[in-house]
């Protein structure tokens, strides 16, 4: 019996890891979708970035490239379609991930390799990178927002 709990307590701890990565996932997809289009103009440099992102997500967690796909597109169809109830949406989900140093570095980067992906870190791009640092609780400057 206590194999048996042992092996669902275990599977609960995967599953919660899971959770989490997928929430991660999501968040820096969000993320990328606001900064994508902060000027505007969603460039298919940004979709590649986004999608390099992901590889490199891939390299360090089980990702669903599919899925995603879909929440950077359900995110920018929202940030089109009722651009201030979506911001709010975001910057909620991105609050979560504060104080995680190695995720929210992760998702700061993501953000700065799609405001940079078009060679024009616009600065409506760089106004939204330094919203998404204060709202994860990291000073933009340690990260290199104003690196270029």
């Amino acid at each position: 019996m206590k194999q048996i709990l042992d092996r669902f307590k275990n599977g609960l701890h995967g599953f919660r890891e899971r959770s989490h990565q997928k929430q991660f996932v999501d968040a820096v997809m969000a993320a990328a979708a606001l900064v994508a289009l902060a000027d505007r103009d969603h460039r298919l440099s940004e979709l590649v970035t986004r999608d390099r992102v992901l590889s490199r997500l891939g390299e360090l967690k089980p990702v669903s490239v599919r899925d995603a796909v879909e929440t950077y597109d359900r995110h920018a169809r929202a940030l089109i379609d009722d651009p201030d109830r979506s911001r709010q949406e975001i910057f909620k989900l991105l609050g979560e991930f504060s104080g995680d140093s190695e995720e929210v570095t992760t998702l700061v980067r993501a953000c700065l390799a799609i405001g940079h992906a078009d060679t024009d870190f616009s600065p409506r791009e760089r106004s939204v990178v330094e919203q998404i640092c204060g709202a994860i609780g990291v000073d933009p400057g340690e990260l290199g927002v104003y690196d270029i």
